[in-house]
């Protein structure tokens, strides 16, 4: 099975307007909601299966833009490089789980990068434009690791999060295997 990981920064003109019936602010505004009330566990499995469709309709309509050319900036890892980067989001979210992600950030970046919260954050389908996506740049630009390959990816991951930021984009990453 080939496994492709697509990072899509979509502009704040697209984010807030497109489709038109719905656009992407407003879906991403519900899914945080929803991630709110998981949180709060009121009825935590309804939440979490209307989130699990409500990341997938984001990430449906980021490849969409990709198609019809409506997105800022698109960067695909394939095959080895996102089998690389799907064990880096699961040690990261391995460590976000047990509370220990900001310890981690302190000790293992360069200048002590900071996460402002500590739930849901690593290995989320989208960021929205602003602070979100200056904190993924942050994290990933500045991840020290032994693993040359993960440094890599983490750094590319980075760059690109910092480049939407500088573009007031938001970012949706999608999973395909084909």
């Amino acid at each position: 099975m080939n496994t492709s990981i697509h990072l899509i920064a979509i502009s704040e003109a697209v984010w807030r307007s497109y489709p038109e019936d719905r656009s992407f602010a407003e879906l991403a505004k519900d899914a945080l909601a929803m991630e709110r009330l998981m949180a709060k566990e009121v009825d935590p499995r309804t939440q979490q299966l209307r989130y699990i469709q409500m990341s997938r309709r984001l990430q449906s309509l980021a490849m969409q833009c990709i198609l019809n050319n409506r997105v800022s900036e698109y960067l695909t890892w394939k095959n080895q490089e996102a089998d690389v980067y799907l064990m880096l989001l699961r040690n990261l979210q391995a460590l976000e789980k047990n509370g220990n992600l900001t310890s981690y950030t302190q000790n293992n970046t360069i200048n002590d990068s900071y996460i402002p919260r500590t739930t849901n954050f690593c290995g989320k389908c989208f960021y929205q434009p602003g602070s979100d996506i200056a904190t993924q740049s942050n994290l990933f630009s500045r991840l020290k690791m032994r693993n040359e390959d993960v440094v890599i990816i983490a750094r590319q991951k980075g760059d690109f999060y910092k480049k939407a930021h500088q573009q007031n984009a938001a970012v949706i990453e999608v999973v395909t295997f084909s």
